[in-house]
């Protein structure tokens, strides 16, 4: 995964485009930008946001191809969900997936289910707790997800949140009585029976 760069906003724009403090993270939440243009990356999506976004949304991380950029702390309950104050907007933390055509939406995809697995941990979420924008409003958003854009579908993504890191090398089924079975006890290591 990339690493987590902060441009966190102003404490006037958390004023102005947000429920305040409070926000518990008991879900989180997929978007796509829907905003195809080259360069709409998430450096300009976070500069939109740092700016006061002229739109009354707002959200606490933008994923590209590149690079994952926090715009607002996770604590704070953001105007994402179109829910007004329902669980959407108050309880979820919301993660902005970058379309930009010059981008590789793929890889952007893997960032954002990166930065969801890590999310998912650290406050103690399943994926049942991986909600679509949709799940809120009704917004067909994620689209591109929702329409199995370039064949990544919403099924695909949760598959890749579930995905733990795989080590690297060949991967090989072991059994009990396995020549590699009976090398890892001998050193003492263990090996997992699929």
């Amino acid at each position: 995964m990339v690493n987590i760069k902060k441009q966190l906003v102003p404490q006037s724009v958390i004023d102005k485009r947000s429920y305040g403090y409070g926000n518990p993270v008991k879900t989180i939440t997929i978007h796509e930008t829907a905003n195809t243009k080259k360069g709409a990356n998430a450096q300009m999506h976070a500069n939109l946001q740092s700016n006061l976004n002229p739109r009354e949304a707002s959200w606490h991380y933008q994923v590209d191809d590149k690079e994952i950029i926090q715009s607002f702390p996770d604590n704070v309950m953001c105007w994402a969900a179109g829910d007004k104050r329902g669980p959407g907007n108050t309880t979820s933390l919301h993660i902005e997936i970058c379309v930009n055509s010059d981008g590789d939406f793929k890889k952007a995809v893997e960032n954002a289910a990166a930065l969801t697995r890590l999310k998912m941990k650290e406050y103690d979420l399943t994926i049942k707790d991986i909600k679509q924008h949709h799940d809120w409003s009704g917004k067909n958003c994620p689209a591109r997800l929702r329409s199995g854009y370039n064949g990544i579908t919403w099924n695909d993504f949760l598959n890749m949140v579930k995905e733990e890191s795989k080590p690297s090398g060949d991967i090989y089924t072991v059994k009990p009585g396995d020549t590699l079975w009976r090398i890892a006890k001998n050193h003492g290591m263990t090996v997992e029976e699929l």
